[in-house]
């Protein structure tokens, strides 16, 4: 009785020495995620908005469209003056930009606010109505791979990007860092919401050219793990 009771306080004491190293080994993993995401450079994406040029076309558009710093200061700065020059004696000036709507109507009086704005907008065949350039959103590069049953082969991989919070990024660093053959198929266990979100958007983003839907298909995290091998090289 005593060595059956001695065996199972080792037991419990060996898995509790285990938790705590595994406990350290993801703080530490999660320290150099953070660190990995705090060095990393990324494109900055914002919801433009508006509604669509094509007849019988009732539906909102959205779209998010990547400018720089410097492109964001501009068109706040010039689309705020030019909306109160052109509309302020009718509508009321206003006073950020946040609230400048019926951006297409500033059409042909700036060139730099028609390339970057208007005209990539009409050719997504939107007019635009807004443009949030006070939230940040960021994309993430992921690519499937499509599996034909009839050929009996992998097809070619298409690439898609994804949004993703920085909470949801730094999660799949910490995962990635702590397990070295972390997958998608693992994250389907162990956060399918997160996988989930990845597939909607995946299937969406450029429907009919990234997955073939009646395929079954896996899906690489190619960014991510190509920013954890740039921080640990070969021991990924």
């Amino acid at each position: 009785m005593n060595t059956f009771m001695s065996a199972v306080v080792v037991n419990s004491k060996g898995r509790s020495d285990l938790a705590k190293l595994e406990e350290n080994e993801m703080e530490e993993a999660a320290k150099k995620a953070l660190a990995i995401l705090n060095g990393k450079v990324r494109k900055k994406y914002y919801h433009i908005s508006g509604s669509s040029v094509l007849e019988g076309d009732e539906m909102g558009k959205d779209y998010l469209f990547e400018y720089t710093d410097e492109q964001v200061a501009y068109i706040k700065q010039v689309g705020l003056r030019l909306y109160n020059q052109e509309f302020g004696c009718v509508e009321g000036e206003v006073g950020t930009f946040s609230e400048v709507k019926d951006l297409h109507e500033l059409e042909g009086i700036d060139d730099n606010l028609d390339k970057w704005v208007i005209n990539p907008a009409l050719d997504a065949d939107m007019l635009v109505d807004a443009l949030d350039l006070d939230q940040v959103h960021y994309l993430y590069e992921f690519t499937c791979h499509a599996y034909d049953e009839q050929e009996g082969k992998m097809l070619k991989g298409r690439t898609g990007n994804v949004e993703l919070s920085d909470e949801e990024y730094l999660w799949l660093l910490t995962r990635q860092i702590y397990d070295r053959k972390f997958t998608f198929n693992k994250l389907l266990q162990q956060k399918p919401e997160l996988a989930q979100k990845i597939i909607s958007q995946l299937e969406h983003c450029h429907y009919g050219y990234v997955l073939d839907h009646d395929m079954p298909y896996l899906i690489q995290m190619n960014e991510l793990r190509l920013d954890v091998e740039n921080l640990l090289g070969s021991e990924l």
